[in-house]
């Protein structure tokens, strides 16, 4: 294993008023996680973090409840495993708090995540995992299919393991407020890669429990949503999204809001926000232009659309990123 962590490591605390701030954050750090948020408002997220080639681990901690739509890039594994006993939606499914989720890339998920979710997240390398054996081969294989993607946590091994991360942190955190030594990195990364390899091991061989399954839904969404994406400049219907699909408006209607907990409308409206609100981040036209651009036919409409979903108006998003305010509120 052909890998060298730095002798001393420092805890890196954020926090975000929303997921689309979340998604440019790890963008910014090479991890490329794209989201949309699906609920409107600020969502507050604390997110403090020790970050090693090919390998992060995040303390993921939400003060709101939210619902994102997000997909992993190719060759990025996103491990999860849950302090709080909450169980959380994901693609539909309720998903057990004693489960250890393995996000792959080649799909998108949707998770509405509640108030008080207080996780542990590994955001790690196939390389890696290949190299270190993080995940046992054979199962690594298996995670490509979304109902095989999840380890009971068996205790007390899964408990001891996360106890160990909380002592990390609590001396990260202890080091950044007293500028004292910081957490030995070799020791850390060591004792995550074993801590992962024996909690995967430990539950997948006692692997007696009932397999989540997927949602029948989700395809014909994931259908609309393409639809959706290549149309996204234009005025879109729930009826035109049905009618391009072939089936009825209460059939796609029912498949959205049982999957993404949204209606196909609701769906729309949000996908040309993001885009309106990543073309203001980008400095190129006005809010007016970009407003028209996508489809929406009256400014102030859209202005209160853009606050109630970003609780920021769109001239607000545009000080942000050059410093001027747009004409428009």
């Amino acid at each position: 294993m052909n890998i060298d962590p730095v002798a001393d490591l420092e805890l890196t605390p954020v926090s975000f008023s929303d997921v689309d701030m979340f998604s440019d954050w790890e963008i910014r750090l090479g991890w490329d996680i794209a989201s949309t948020q699906l609920s409107a408002g600020a969502n507050e997220i604390d997110f403090d973090h020790f970050a090693f080639p090919e390998l992060l681990i995040g303390h993921f901690r939400s003060k709101r409840c939210m619902q994102n739509v997000f997909a992993v890039p190719e060759g990025t594994v996103v491990l999860l495993i849950s302090r709080a006993k909450l169980p959380f939606v994901w693609n539909g499914l309720n998903v057990s708090p004693d489960l250890m989720g393995v996000v792959r890339a080649g799909r998108e998920n949707w998770a509405k995540v509640p108030a008080g979710l207080d996780c542990y997240e590994f955001m790690v390398s196939e390389n890696l995992i290949r190299q270190t054996e993080m995940l046992p081969p054979s199962f690594f294989a298996e995670t490509n299919q979304f109902e095989r993607s999840f380890v009971p946590l068996i205790q007390p091994i899964a408990g001891q393991f996360v106890r160990g991360l909380d002592e990390f942190f609590l001396q990260g955190r202890r080091s950044s407020c007293s500028n004292g030594a910081r957490v030995n990195g070799k020791q850390f990364f060591s004792f995550v890669v074993e801590g992962l390899q024996r909690v995967a091991e430990t539950g997948l061989l006692a692997r007696d429990w009932q397999e989540p399954k997927p949602g029948r839904r989700l395809d014909l969404v994931k259908k609309g949503r393409e639809f959706v994406h290549a149309n996204l400049t234009e005025q879109i219907s729930a009826d035109d999204i049905a009618h391009a699909l072939g089936v009825s408006y209460r059939v796609l209607n029912y498949a959205f809001k049982d999957t993404l907990g949204i209606s196909p409308y609701q769906y729309v409206l949000t996908e040309k926000l993001h885009a309106v609100r990543r073309q203001l981040k980008s400095g190129r036209g006005s809010v007016i232009e970009t407003c028209f651009s996508y489809g929406f036919g009256t400014p102030s409409r859209f202005a209160r659309q853009y606050f109630r979903h970003f609780n920021e108006l769109p001239s607000d998003t545009m000080e942000q990123v050059s410093g001027r305010r747009s004409p428009v509120q």
